[in-house]
């Protein structure tokens, strides 16, 4: 990198510590800190496209910058704890939109709270790379990810880590003419299931609700309402829908 270059990138970096360590510390404003964000890709974007030599971990520093995060509906603890625990390696891919070709390169984060809730390496074309390349997301769009030779093994392994229980599954047979048929389809578990795992009674809940409710004189139709709603909650998955 030329001296001035190399000048440039160090204080960038000096000054993107400065702004997080304000943003945590509550100095800036979230809206502040997006557009710093957007300031400081531009300016990693200019420095990695300037015709310089950059040394390889500066250079894979800075595309690291530039890899999307995906949050996706799971939970890795429980679905597939091989990759954080082993470092085991599953082909990941969209089952959504195949007749196009995938435009950014993302990194797959869990929906749980654990920063350790992403994955790292990724089967790329031919090639173990840090990052999986994907769709630009549509708003109001569906787009699933296939994670495959995972297996019984890892369902197995999983515990309720966040309290997310196992997900819907299915047997598929696969025949000679090529068709294949669906069936044996197990439902996932409710958050109903998983409060009784953890010794908790839906059922003693339902009346301190109801309890609370008529204490305060809430309207019979309002009564009904949040009942409801609590019905609705425990046998929903416990999964965002």
């Amino acid at each position: 990198i030329p001296p001035y270059l190399e000048e440039f990138y160090k204080k960038l970096i000096n000054l993107i510590e400065k702004i997080e360590l304000k943003f945590s510390s509550g100095k800036i404003l979230l809206s502040e800190k997006a557009v710093a964000d957007k300031l400081s890709s531009y300016a990693y974007w200019k420095i990695l496209n300037a015709k310089t030599s950059l040394s390889e971990e500066e250079q894979k520093n800075i595309e690291d910058k530039f890899i999307a995060k995906y949050f996706c509906n799971f939970s890795l603890f429980q679905s597939t704890p091989d990759i954080w625990g082993l470092k085991q390696i599953f082909p990941i891919m969209p089952l959504h939109r195949l007749d196009e070709r995938p435009s950014i390169k993302v990194r797959v984060y869990d929906l749980t709270c654990d920063s350790d809730g992403r994955i790292d390496d990724y089967i790329e074309a031919d090639s173990i790379q840090p990052y999986l390349s994907l769709h630009e997301l549509h708003q109001a769009q569906d787009y699933v990810l296939g994670f495959f030779l995972v297996g019984a093994y890892q369902e197995i392994l999983g515990d309720m880590h966040n309290l997310f229980g196992d997900t819907q599954a299915v047997n598929i047979i696969a025949k000679e003419d090529g068709s294949y048929q669906i069936c044996d389809e197990e439902p996932s578990d409710t958050i109903a299931e998983i409060l009784s795992y953890l010794h908790i009674d839906t059922g003693r809940m339902r009346q301190l609700w109801l309890d609370r409710l008529s204490s305060n004189k809430v309207s019979e139709v309002n009564k009904n309402l949040v009942l409801e709603a609590l019905e609705d909650s425990l046998y929903a998955n416990s999964y965002l829908s």
